[in-house]
């Protein structure tokens, strides 16, 4: 009784004391608010019987609150995940019933938000007029969200005694009917159907959330649902049940405030700032010490605040009128502050992974691999968790393919192929149910033990190694013809480049050179009336232009001349035959300011469309050299884009002219006058070049106008009985053309269709109408592809199991409209195979010249600046943006080894002079002392190719030599040269280039040793051949092997080391370590929007393939979001999850051809949009030429 005094005692005091301030305020004083009852404590252990008699003892007979006898299955108060979370708060979950200020606060905000969105009434019940509900309409205002800085607000509204501010919390309320006009999912059926509103909990107010300053809150109502009945016990649920919120579209999904846990949650703006942070070797202890400052902070400052005011007024200058003390962080009658621990971050990431875990590998699966590279690692596996003392796993292998994506992460124990098989296996059969060609090449540090098994499981290795074991048996025949060294040199760089295609001529095709006005006036006027009397899709002109550009004295690029050619290309007839095509060059004088004005109104002609390689580019130099061209607009076509939305990426995954002409047409252009001189008397190679490039792209548009157009939907008035339709994903990756899936007929739509009876159809109907159409399936290309409209269980249906189903591949189904494609004729086998688009891989008729990789294809010039002579062999580099990220240089793999700093010119000339004498020789050096413990040299090396390759680096670090031996620096710098050869056209062309900015010959040649990286990064490097590999590193090995160090007189050689020699001998001699035919390991480097990366000297810069150095580097950054603490296996899983998105998502942009730069790791938001967006306006998608 003296307890229950003394409490009524000091809460009178309390009362008077907040009445005083009150009145200080201006605020009208309440009546003391009602007590709450105290929550019963959920536990997650108890029994299904506990928890029914529990909820049914705290439910209120009400009839806004259910009935006796409701029982609560509500998923997050028994969570399937099993996060424990004890101990992960300094004090228990359920404290919302303890007469603290929240509890009071929530509770009254509750009933008024009862009271304004109260739908059934009794007799008697007052019903609150529109105008007066003032509590939904605050919420409107604010997102659904009371900030607290509302908090007076709203307390002098819902008559709550007065606090500080700082002691309530923003309350967020998750009520979608009265959101979004519609009822929640179902957990259990995933449907609203029969959803309907149940009750709100006045014994559970609102779950807390964890925030980056200060704890919130949630609020909702119960829900139930009429389907998904047990018994006489309806089934209920919260607004936020987990199961329901992911039923949700992704729409409403990312407007709910929090990720929860089992009894609390965080902030999603916390959660997401968590998963950033691990990715970025944040600790979760770390974090949770970071979070913990935060809240801190933001109390101390909500502290000076409340003091500072007090102190500023007048009222409490006296000893009889004291203010309340701001209370401490941890009282729960006022603050209540609380801290989360390390271990509560690492559930709060592990939840957020799990939620997108299936996008995320979607994600990773779609991505096509022509070249994958296989490399296991064992320390990350040492910081996981043991079990009983014992390793649960010894590695874990990487793939990875050759954009530097992630392809597939998986485990072994040991190094047997039985742990490597099934992996591989499976991704091989999601690559061939994603209709993917699968890898042509595979890299691996052991390929003499992996070849076998890699060929076995992907059988397009093996197509690969029967083309070229072809290709080698036809020149073993042809290598008996040529002894000569050189000869031998020039013929493998030949065969290296690429395959044979007949090169483009003009001699088939004839053009006219023009450049008087009035010829120029006839022309323009003739082209517009032959454009005028033809059919409106076959208005088409090429049209392409070739500039001078300007060099200063020291051969730097000044700047661009104006226009001194425009070509123009179109048939004569409207058969669009490639004999039929009418081309002129017009000849434009330097001094001209304004173009002719026939000529401008044909530019300017809009039912003509003008088509070339980046022609807005061309466009935009005519507006800029020409004044009455300003104000012109062109109807254009970009035959990058074309190709693209039609699914062709050619071979070499570049969009320029040569390489469409390549794809498309089969043939290969010389680009050997780009570069010249334009401004003056152009020579006949220059008129040629500048033709053929027009005609080419009038034939490649030809040729891509046959292909059906993969990103437009068919319309409703084109689905007739007999088109060929293609069908294809309805819902397209942000950087992917949409990938076939299967051929097929539409049918009549007046038959009656049934489904199968393995499959439920949902739209319901049998006969075609609104968005489904009947389509007989003739070819399936992508057995994973998921049709629209067909569940199996909770599950979608894919074609393979209407495969499987109809044991053929050719049947009828209804098919979803926006499925559909039309199919003009067969398309080409590129069109399949590639399911993101590439960046632009090193073609070697484009580098013919230095100054191509000056100035690009389309004859736009790098920004450049001045820099001093010795800054020139620097990494300077220019950005599109200014934070890109891992823009180091990156060359070959070998940079370790690239490394002649230490050595004297006199070593250089030495190393040089045995690798040259040995290719010379073409046979054993017979005056090294090492070739005693090599094997007996064969008489003759037969040229083979592999299509499974070493890694060059580890074929280097296979034989351990010692690190203090003093020949240890110039044998692995003789190695590396041994092994890998300059391009020697490339190497010129950069050697002039540099010759022409003032470096002289001989310090160009020491700068080729000294600073061997910047070479490295701009041109590119070889491996031969078996017949000229084997001696080069035959003879750096025997001249190298018995060299003495004159410290501890040990030759750089044992026994041990001896025996690798032989073997890396050996495989070099199955062509393991040599470059296939007709591959490019070089591709240039891209920023976010797909532009080439230069120095500031306009070198382009490139980026090497080769080897798996890639896959090693990710590796270790594998280590750095795990530290030093053993991980479990969930939070290992989780890590890899998200490192794996981010790295490809970081990589597509950087080597990926027009890759959206989005800057985030959620890229399902941009699918949406892309699929949203054409349906709410009519517009292109967000990023126009992605599906």
């Amino acid at each position: 009784m003296e307890l229950e005094k003394a409490k009524r005692k000091e809460q009178a005091s309390v009362d008077a004391t907040s009445a005083v301030m009150h009145s200080f305020l201006g605020i009208k004083v309440p009546e003391k608010a009602a007590p709450v009852e105290e929550e019963v404590c959920e536990d997650v252990d108890m029994t299904g019987e506990e928890l029914e008699k529990q909820f049914t003892e705290r439910l209120v007979i009400d009839d806004t609150r259910g009935q006796p006898g409701d029982v609560d299955v509500d998923d997050d108060d028994d969570d399937a995940l099993g996060f424990e979370e004890d101990g992960d708060y300094n004090e228990d979950s359920n404290e919302l019933n303890d007469g603290g200020i929240m509890s009071n606060y929530l509770s009254k905000i509750q009933t008024r938000l009862r009271d304004e969105t109260r739908c059934n009434f009794k007799k008697g019940d007052e019903k609150i007029p529109d105008d007066q509900k003032w509590l939904l309409k605050m919420l409107e205002e604010h997102q659904f969200s009371l900030p607290w800085q509302l908090a007076s607000t709203l307390c002098n509204k819902l008559g709550i005694n007065w606090a500080p501010s700082a002691y309530y919390c923003t309350v967020h309320v998750w009520l979608t009917d009265v959101q979004f006009n519609e009822m929640p999912p179902c957990g259990e059926c995933k449907s609203n159907a029969h959803v309907g509103r149940h009750a709100f909990d006045s014994s559970y107010p609102g779950r807390r959330i964890s925030g980056l300053k200060k704890d919130e809150y949630v609020m909702t109502m119960r829900y139930c649902c009429s389907r998904c009945k047990s018994g006489e016990k309806s089934y209920t649920f919260r607004g936020y049940n987990l199961k329901s919120l992911e039923s949700m579209p992704l729409s409403r999904k990312i407007c709910f405030p929090a990720l929860l846990t089992h009894k609390s949650g965080v902030t999603m703006e916390l959660a997401r700032l968590i998963r950033s942070l691990v990715s970025k070797n944040v600790r979760s202890n770390s974090l949770a010490a970071m979070i913990a400052e935060m809240h801190q902070l933001e109390h101390k400052q909500q502290m000076l605040l409340y003091e500072s005011e007090v102190a500023a007024s007048r009222f409490y200058r006296t000893d009889d009128n004291k203010a309340p003390l701001f209370s401490d962080f941890n009282d729960r009658k006022g603050y209540n502050g609380r801290l989360i621990t390390g271990k509560y971050i690492q559930s709060i990431y592990q939840r957020l992974i799990h939620s997108f875990r299936e996008l995320a590998d979607a994600d990773t699966k779609k991505r096509d691999s022509e070249m994958i590279k296989i490399d296991a690692s064992y320390k990350f596996t040492k910081r996981l968790k043991r079990v009983g003392g014992e390793k649960v796993f010894d590695g874990l292998v990487t793939v990875m393919n050759e954009f530097k994506e992630i392809r597939s992460h998986f485990v072994i124990f040991g190094e047997s192929h039985d742990q490597m098989r099934p992996p591989l296996q499976a991704m091989k059969a999601t690559m061939d149910s994603n209709g993917q060609a699968g890898p042509k090449l595979a890299f691996t540090d052991s390929p003499k033990r992996d070849a076998d098994m890699l060929i076995s499981v992907f059988d397009s290795l093996a197509v690969t190694q029967e083309a070229y074991n072809t290709i080698a048996e036809e020149e073993n025949k042809q290598l008996g013809d040529k002894s000569e060294p050189t000869e031998l040199l020039k013929s493998a760089w030949q065969r290296l480049l690429r395959p044979s295609l007949p090169i483009c001529s003009i001699v088939h095709h004839n053009y006219s050179v023009i450049e008087a006005d009035k010829d120029i006036t006839m022309f323009a006027g003739t082209a517009m009336d032959l454009m005028k009397d033809r059919q409106a899709e076959k208005r088409i002109m090429a049209l392409d232009l070739e500039w001078p550009v300007h060099f200063n004295n020291n051969g730097r690029i000044e700047g661009q001349g104006k226009v001194a050619t425009i070509q123009l290309s179109y048939h004569t007839c409207q058969g669009n035959l490639d004999n039929d095509i009418c081309t002129t060059v017009i000849r434009v004088q330097q001094t001209t300011t304004k173009l002719n004005a026939t000529l401008v109104r044909l530019l300017s002609e809009d039912s003509i469309r003008f088509v070339g390689v980046n022609v807005a580019g061309d466009v935009t130099k005519l507006k800029k050299d020409f004044a009455n061209m300003n104000n012109v607009s062109v109807n254009k076509i970009d035959l990058r884009v074309m190709a693209r939305r039609r699914g062709v990426v050619p071979r070499n995954g570049s969009y320029s002219l040569v390489a469409l002409v390549e794809a498309q047409l089969k043939e290969s252009m010389e680009k050997d006058q780009r570069m010249s001189d334009w401004s003056g008397p152009l020579q006949p190679k220059q008129l040629d070049y500048a033709a053929l490039d027009a005609i080419k792209s009038l034939q490649v548009y030809d040729s891509l106008d046959k292909l059906p157009d993969l990103t437009r939907e068919l319309q409703r008035k084109e689905i007739l009985a007999g088109t060929k339709v293609t069908i294809v994903a309805s819902k397209g990756s942000k950087a992917s053309i949409p990938t076939p899936g299967a051929e097929g007929e539409i049918l009549s739509q007046k038959q009656i269709w049934t489904a199968p009876k393995t499959f439920t159809f949902v739209e319901g109907r049998s006969k075609p109408g609104g968005q489904f159409v009947l389509v007989r399936i003739k070819k399936v290309l992508a057995p994973g592809l998921i049709m629209d409209g067909y569940r199996k269980g909770r599950k979608g249906v894919s074609l393979g199991d209407f495969v499987k189903t109809f044991a053929d591949d050719d049947f009828v189904m209804m098919v979803n409209l926006s499925q559909l494609r039309s199919q003009h004729q067969q398309q080409s086998s590129s069109s399949s195979s590639d399911a993101i688009n590439p960046n632009p891989v090193i073609h070697t008729t484009e580098l013919n010249k230095v100054n191509a990789s000056i100035v690009n294809a389309d004859n736009e010039t790098a920004t450049t600046t001045g820099f001093a002579e010795d800054d020139l062999f620097t990494h300077d580099y220019i950005f599109e943006h200014e934070n890109e990220e891992d823009i180091s240089p990156d060359p070959d793999s070998t940079d370790a080894f690239d490394d002649f700093s230490e050595l004297t010119p006199a070593k250089i000339r030495e190393i040089d002079d045995i690798i040259r004498r040995a290719v010379d020789k073409m046979g054993p050096l017979t005056a090294q002392d090492g070739e005693k413990y090599l094997d007996p040299p064969p008489k003759s090396i037969p040229i083979c190719y592999s299509a499974v390759l070493g890694d060059i680096i580890h074929a280097i670090m296979r034989i351990k030599v010692p690190a203090k031996h003093e020949c240890r620096k110039a044998y692995s710098a003789a190695l590396v040269r041994a092994f890998l050869e300059w391009d020697p056209e490339r190497l010129k062309e950069v050697k002039e280039a540099l010759v022409k900015l003032g470096i002289s010959e001989k310090e160009i040649e020491a700068r080729l040793y000294y600073n061997i990286q910047w070479f490295a990064a701009r041109v590119e490097r070889r491996a031969l051949p078996p017949h000229l590999l084997y001696w080069r590193v035959c003879a750096v090995l025997s001249y190298f092997g018995n060299k003495i160090d004159s410290v501890s007189k040990k030759p750089l050689f044992g026994k041990n080391e001896w025996n690798k020699a032989k073997s890396l001998l050996s495989d070099i001699r199955k062509g393991y370590f040599s470059d296939p035919p007709g591959v490019s390991f070089y591709r240039y480097r891209v920023d976010g929007r797909g532009q080439i990366i230069r120095d500031r000297k306009g070198f382009a810069l490139l980026t090497c393939t080769r080897g798996t150095n890639d896959v090693e580097n990710e590796h270790r950054n594998l280590l750095g979001p795990i530290g030093n603490s053993p991980v479990g296996l969930e939070m290992m899983d989780c890590l890899l999850t998200d490192i794996r998105l981010r790295r490809n998502m970081i990589s597509a942009r950087k080597y990926r051809l027009n890759f959206p730069d989005i800057r985030h790791f959620d890229p399902w938001l941009v699918d949406e949009l892309q699929i949203t967006r054409p349906r709410n306006v009519l517009v292109s998608s967000v990023f126009p030429d992605q599906s």
